[in-house]
């Protein structure tokens, strides 16, 4: 049986430590603790740096 190598990082916003499979530069993903997107700017090492991402929410006019 293998494993799959893990990817660490930290979330920007919250700092909660982040474990993930391998994942590519540009790709984007969640944080468990204050669920904020979160961009993958760079991987290398076994290590992912983040970023978060802008989200635009609607105005749906209520």
């Amino acid at each position: 049986m293998t494993t799959t190598p893990m990817l660490t990082g930290t979330c920007p916003e919250c700092e909660t430590p982040l474990s993930t499979p391998p994942v590519l530069q540009g790709e984007t993903l969640s944080c468990p603790e204050c669920l904020l997107t979160l961009r993958v700017d760079e991987v290398g090492d076994g290590a992912i740096a983040l970023t978060m991402v802008e989200v635009a929410l609607r105005d749906w006019g209520q």
